[in-house]
């Protein structure tokens, strides 16, 4: 069996499918998607989806690392012209959701985007956009080691970090047999605990926590915004309180991978690359692996299936503060998505000069058409 692995090129963001075909799928092709937007122009991700799928063409999974814009603001777009089965997305509990929705003030978000309505609630979200056409499940990946109160809508499918999805993605039972979706979703609350501490001498301790953020910013002057913007940039690293990853590969060693083509001359790699690679991809979103802390956490939740990694999506578009240089161990095929004139300069030269000096050639994704990734995965079954 084969399977096409793309890193699409819609800029600062992300947009990553992949597309099963085989025999026994009498022709049809199984289609999985991991994060759907862009900061760059959401254009970008509108076309991607119209160069790749075909008009109401089923969608198997949309996984989802993280609420940020440039990792959902497409989504909408994909409802309307795909045919979605089940949405994939991390537990957010209303502390979260409070720093997702300052996160979209700060970056000046339309409060009427898709984005906005889907961190406050996704049904009513997805519902505006579907139209005739059956809604999605959804699914809330929790925390393995989750104990609070989840206050779950009878709606959607509560299911904890670490459990394969691939029976409730696939009704093939020859991809069910070999093929994993693990997906993990981290909590690291010392972030919004800090962030909140910045907020209360703001406000003399007033702000409760009850999702009041918006009003809060509505009638605030400019100054107090300022302020606001202070306390939240003064924060290391990505504002993300979760992300969640996902491992895609096989649970032994059963195939490989290796890219097919990828024009972009930004960086020192040919255009086709036969190194074959194991047949594992583990997408990681956003996630802060900065911390060899946090770095072990990642490594310890997928174990099993590490040196089946053949493929890794370096964490928050090649970010210094959430990359580790214990990534560059790994036998595997690095790519990088990130704007080519994005504000905040991704990827970092540090994170290139570790993959280089450790003789790895990163693929950066960007807006170029050209430096979109196409790896081939040759599955054994």
């Amino acid at each position: 069996m084969k399977m096409v692995r793309s890193f699409l090129p819609v800029g600062q963001g992300a947009f990553y499918c992949e597309q099963f075909k085989n025999n026994s799928l009498h022709g049809e092709t199984i289609n999985i998607v991991y994060d759907c937007g862009s900061s760059t122009d959401v254009e970008l991700v509108k076309k991607q989806i119209r160069a790749t799928f075909n008009k109401n063409e089923p969608i198997q999974a949309v996984f989802i690392s993280h609420l940020h814009d440039d990792h959902i603001n497409g989504l909408d777009f994909l409802l309307e012209y795909c045919d979605v089965k089940n949405i994939v997305f991390p537990f957010t509990s209303n502390e979260e959701k409070t720093i997702l929705l300052l996160y979209n003030l700060v970056n000046e978000i339309n409060q009427e985007s898709f984005s906005f309505s889907f961190i406050k609630n996704p049904i009513t979200a997805i519902e505006s956009k579907v139209q005739d056409k059956q809604l999605p499940r959804l699914l809330q990946i929790i925390p393995q080691e989750f104990q609070g109160n989840l206050n779950i809508e009878d709606s959607y499918d509560t299911i904890r970090s670490g459990i394969d999805l691939s029976h409730y993605i696939f009704d093939n039972k020859l991809l069910c047999n070999c093929w994993l979706y693990i997906p993990f979703n981290f909590q690291h609350k010392n972030k919004y605990e800090r962030l909140m501490k910045e907020i209360n001498l703001i406000f003399g301790n007033s702000f409760n926590e009850k999702l009041e953020i918006e009003e809060l910013w509505r009638t605030s002057t400019t100054e107090t915004k300022n302020k606001i913007k202070k306390a939240y940039e003064s924060l290391p690293g990505s504002l993300n309180t979760n992300s969640m990853t996902l491992y895609s590969g096989t649970s032994k060693y059963s195939g490989v991978q290796f890219v097919l083509c990828n024009h972009s001359r930004s960086y020192p790699c040919c255009c086709c690359d036969f190194y074959y690679k194991n047949v594992g991809c583990l997408y990681t979103g956003d996630y802060d692996a900065g911390k060899l802390t946090n770095f072990e956490e990642l490594r310890k939740k997928y174990i099993k299936y590490w040196k089946n990694i053949g493929c890794i999506q370096i964490p928050h578009h090649g970010s210094k503060n959430n990359y580790n240089n214990h990534f560059s161990k790994i036998d595997a095929y690095f790519v990088i998505s990130a704007g080519k004139n994005n504000k905040y300069r991704h990827p970092h030269s540090y994170v290139m000069k570790d993959l280089l000096l450790n003789d790895h050639y990163p693929f950066i994704v960007t807006e170029e058409i050209g430096s979109a990734v196409y790896l081939i995965v040759d599955i054994d079954t």
